[in-house]
C-alpha cells in the first residue's frame, strides 16, 4: 500500500511538471512584409530554428507571417521578429503589438532585390540573387553565426 502511494505522489508530481513545462511555452504570431517565394518562406524557417528559446514554427510566404511557438523563459516576440529583421531584412511586425515594426536598414522586397545577411558584424549584400543561391547563402551564413 505504501509503495502505491509513493507511485501515486510521483505520477501527479510528474504530471504537474509536464503541465508547467507546456504552460511555459506562448505563441506568437509575426507578419513578414517581403516574402515573395518558398526560398523565402525556408529562409525564415532557418533564421527562427536558430533563433534561441523558439520551439517551432510555421511560415507561409503567401499569406506574409509566420506563427511561433517559442519558450517565453528565453526569448520575447520582440527578440524573435528583430532576430529575423537583423537577418533577412525584412520589415517584421507582431500580431497584436503595439511596438513599432522591427525593421532592418536594407529592405528586401523580392529575391532579386538586394538581400543582406549579417554575419559576426559583417554584412553581405546580394543582388540578383537566385533562389537557390540565397538558400545556399542563408545556410552558409546560419552555419557561420553557430
Amino acid at each position: 500500500m505504501r509503495t502505491f502511494a509513493l507511485l501515486a505522489v510521483a505520477v501527479v508530481a510528474l504530471f504537474a511538471f509536464a503541465q508547467s513545462a507546456r504552460a511555459a511555452n506562448a505563441t506568437a504570431t509575426l507578419h513578414i512584409e517581403g516574402m515573395t517565394c518558398a526560398g523565402c518562406e525556408t529562409a525564415v524557417k532557418m533564421v527562427l530554428k536558430k533563433t534561441p528559446g523558439v520551439v517551432s514554427s510555421e511560415v507561409s510566404y503567401e499569406d506574409k507571417r509566420a506563427v511561433v511557438s517559442y519558450d517565453a523563459a528565453k526569448t520575447t516576440p520582440e527578440k524573435i521578429a528583430k532576430a529575423v529583421a537583423d537577418a533577412l531584412s525584412y520589415k517584421v511586425t507582431v500580431a497584436g503589438a503595439t511596438a513599432k515594426p522591427v525593421k532592418a536598414a536594407a529592405s528586401a522586397t523580392s529575391c532579386t532585390s538586394a538581400v543582406r545577411f549579417r554575419t559576426r558584424g559583417f554584412i553581405f549584400l546580394m543582388g540578383g540573387a537566385s533562389l537557390f543561391h540565397l538558400v545556399s547563402r542563408a545556410r552558409s551564413t546560419l552555419a557561420a553565426q553557430g
